[in-house]
C-alpha cells in the first residue's frame, strides 16, 4: 500500500496535485514500487526492496532528487480522507488487473504453492494483495487509525540507511552528482532501532480455482527442477520456443481453440505452463501431461534447429535502450548471474543438437510430478473439474446487473433496476438449483471482465443497427417503385405516397444523431444511477461500440 500513497499525498510544501505537476513537467517521472529479485544460486533465497525509481535530464537532477526527498521524509500519511481515495482506487485497478491477466494470476498464484518468492510476490501484487486491500476498503473507518500508524512503521523499518542502494544509468561526467544527492537522502533515512527480522509464513500447497462470468480458462501448472536435482541449461530457452510454436501451439491453439500458450523455465528452477483465454480446462491439463514424451520423440534435422536456436537467439540479441541495459544489469546484480553464467548459457543455446532437447522430459516431468495446478475461469468447467482442486473461490463479476442497468437507462426496457442488493436477492430467488458448496470465498465487486464482457455478454451493436435501418430506408422506396413499374400504375396518388414515404424516410435519417445524443445521455444515467455502480468501475474496450 506504501508505494501507491508515496507521492499521491500532501507534502511539508506541495498539495499531492502540485506535486503531480512539478514532477511530471521537470522530470521523466517519478515512481514507487516493489522489485523483487531470485537468486539464481538458491531454489528459495530472494531479496525484495522497496524501490524509487526516476528519470531526467541533467539540469534537473538536483530537482528530481530533492523531490525524492521531499516525498519520503515529508509525506503527510494522516489525511484519512486520501487515504480512503486510494484505497478505493487501488482496489478498483487491482481487480480489473486481475481479471484482465488471469494467466499471471494464475501463474503468480501457482507458482507460490512452493516457492518464497512467488508468495511474497502474491502478497504484494497478487490475489493475497487483492484480499488485504478489498479488507481495508471494506474496515477503513474502524482501522484507518491503524492503517496510517502501520504506514509509518513500514517506513520507518524499510527506509533505513543500511537498506539503501542505489543504480543509477547515464552519463559518467554526472556520476559525482549522483553520489553527493543520494548521500544527502541517507542521511535523512530512518535511524531509530533496527526492527527483529520477520519469518516469513511456509508455503502451502492449494490447487486453486478462481471463477469468473466468462467463458474461458486460464490454466496455469508450476513446478521446480532445480528441487529436484536437476540443473539449468540454456536449452531450456529452446525448448520455450518448441513448445510455443509446435506441441503447444497444435493441441492448444489449433486443436483446442485456446487464444494463447506459454511456458517459462527460471534458473532458480520455478517453471510453468500455462493456456490463455482456452475453453477447455482438464483437456489442458492432460495435454501438459504429454509434454514429457513429446521431448523423448522429438526430431528435427540441422535446418528445422538452426531455425528454433534463431529464433532462441533473437528474443536475446534486441537494441537495447540504456534504461533497459541498467535494469537489466540491476537484476543480474542482485540475483548474482555472472557474465560467464550469461556466455555459457548462450553456448549452449548455438551448440544445441535435438539430443540436447530430448534430454529435458526428465526435466519437465520433475516439473508435472509438482501437481502445482491453478485455474482462472468459468464456473461450469471448474466444477466439472472440481476434483482437480482443493479450494473453490468464488470471483463475482457483475456483468448481469450492470447490463440491466444499461437496458433501463437506455429505456429498453420498463422494468426499473433496484440497488444490487435487491437485485442479488431477486436473482438467487429465481435461481433456486444448488450451488458448490464453497469453503472460502473471494467476492470481487463491482467489475467487468475486460477480457470477457465483449464476447460473453454482447452489446448491441449500434453501428450495425443504423446501417440495417439505413438499408430498409432504401430498399423500401425501391420495392415500392418495383411493384409500381411490374403493374404499370399510372396513378398520382401512388407517386404522391411514394414521394411522402420517400421523404419520410430522409426525415427519419436525420433522427440518427438525436439518436445517439439519446443513447450517449442514457450510459450517463446509467452512471448516475441506481446502485452503486461507479464510473471507475467500467472498463470499455476499444471493440465495444
Amino acid at each position: 500500500l506504501l508505494k501507491s500513497v508515496l507521492g499521491a499525498v500532501d507534502t511539508e510544501n506541495y498539495s499531492y496535485g502540485e506535486l503531480f505537476n512539478e514532477v511530471n513537467a521537470r522530470t521523466g517521472g517519478i515512481s514507487y514500487g516493489i522489485e523483487v529479485f531470485d537468486d539464481a544460486q538458491d531454489t528459495d533465497a530472494f531479496r525484495a526492496m522497496f524501490a524509487v525509481r526516476g528519470k531526467a535530464l541533467y539540469p534537473e537532477m538536483d530537482f528530481m532528487f530533492s523531490m525524492i526527498r521531499e516525498v519520503l521524509t515529508t509525506s503527510k500519511l494522516t489525511d484519512t480522507k486520501r487515504l480512503y481515495e486510494i484505497i478505493a482506487r487501488v482496489r478498483s485497478r487491482a481487480q480489473a488487473s486481475l481479471a484482465s491477466a488471469g494467466h499471471s494470476t494464475a501463474v503468480l498464484r501457482g507458482a507460490s504453492y512452493a516457492s518464497p518468492m512467488a508468495a511474497f510476490q502474491d502478497e504484494m501484487a497478487g490475489i493475497g494483495y487483492y484480499q488485504f486491500i478489498e479488507k481495508l476498503e471494506k474496515d477503513f473507518d474502524s482501522c484507518k487509525d491503524e492503517i496510517v500508524k502501520n504506514l509509518r512503521k513500514v517506513m520507518e523499518e524499510v527506509l533505513r540507511p543500511e537498506n539503501f542502494c542505489v543504480s543509477y544509468t547515464g552519463e559518467r561526467e554526472s556520476l559525482d552528482v549522483v553520489k553527493a544527492q543520494a548521500a544527502g537522502i541517507k542521511k535523512v533515512l530512518f535511524n531509530g532501532q533496527k526492527p527483529e527480522p520477520v519469518k516469513q509464513a511456509p508455503c502451502i500447497k492449494k490447487n486453486e480455482a478462481f471463477k469468473t462470468s466468462g467463458q474461458v480458462q486460464y490454466v496455469a501448472q508450476n513446478g521446480n527442477f532445480r528441487k529436484k536435482g536437476l540443473e539449468y541449461t540454456g536449452a531450456l530457452e529452446i525448448l520455450k520456443v518448441i513448445l510455443s510454436y509446435d506441441y503447444l501451439w497444435i493441441n492448444l491453439r489449433v486443436k483446442g481453440g485456446a487464444y494463447g500458450c506459454m511456458s517459462g523455465f527460471k534458473r532458480n528452477g520455478e517453471s510453468f505452463l500455462v493456456s490463455y483465454r482456452d475453453p477447455h480446462l482438464k483437456r489442458t491439463l492432460e495435454v501438459y501431461q504429454g509434454v514429457p514424451d513429446y521431448i523423448r520423440a522429438f526430431e528435427a534435422d540441422e535446418r528445422e534447429m538452426t531455425k528454433y536456436i534463431i529464433g532462441t537467439i533473437s528474443n536475446k540479441d534486441v537494441p537495447r535502450t540504456p534504461q533497459m541495459q541498467g535494469s537489466i544489469s540491476k537484476t543480474a546484480y542482485f540475483s548474482n548471474v555472472t557474465e560467464d553464467m550469461l556466455q555459457k548459457e548462450r553456448n549452449q543455446i548455438l551448440g544445441a543438437q535435438k539430443e540436447d532437447i530430448q534430454k529435458l522430459a526428465a526435466l519437465v516431468e520433475a516439473v508435472l510430478s509438482d501437481d502445482q495446478i491453478c485455474v482462472v475461469g468459468s464456473e461450469t468447467a471448474i466444477e466439472k473439474a472440481k476434483d482437480v482442486f482443493e479450494n473453490h473461490y468464488v470471483t463475482e463479476i457483475r456483468q448481469e446487473y450492470v447490463l440491466d442497468c444499461l437496458s433501463y437507462a437506455l429505456g429498453w426496457t420498463n422494468t426499473k433496476v433496484d440497488s444490487l442488493d435487491e437485485y442479488k436477492a431477486k436473482v438467487n430467488k429465481k435461481n433456486s438449483k444448488p450451488k458448490l458448496n464453497l469453503e472460502k470465498e473471494i467476492v470481487f465487486k463491482d467489475s467487468i471482465d475486460d477480457n470477457n464482457k465483449h464476447n460473453e455478454q454482447k452489446e448491441p451493436d449500434y453501428d450495425e443497427i443504423l446501417n440495417q435501418q439505413k438499408e430498409e430506408y432504401r430498399q423500401e422506396p425501391v420495392n415500392t417503385n418495383r411493384q409500381f413499374n411490374d403493374n404499370n400504375l399510372n396513378n398520382r396518388n401512388n407517386q404522391n405516397n411514394y414521394n411522402n414515404s420517400n421523404g419520410n424516410k430522409k426525415k427519419l435519417l436525420l433522427l440518427i444523431p438525436l439518436l445517439l445524443i439519446i443513447i450517449g445521455l442514457g450510459v450517463t444515467k446509467l452512471f448516475s444511477g441506481p446502485g452503486d455502480v461507479e464510473v471507475s468501475d467500467f472498463y470499455f474496450s476499444p471493440q465495444t461500440k
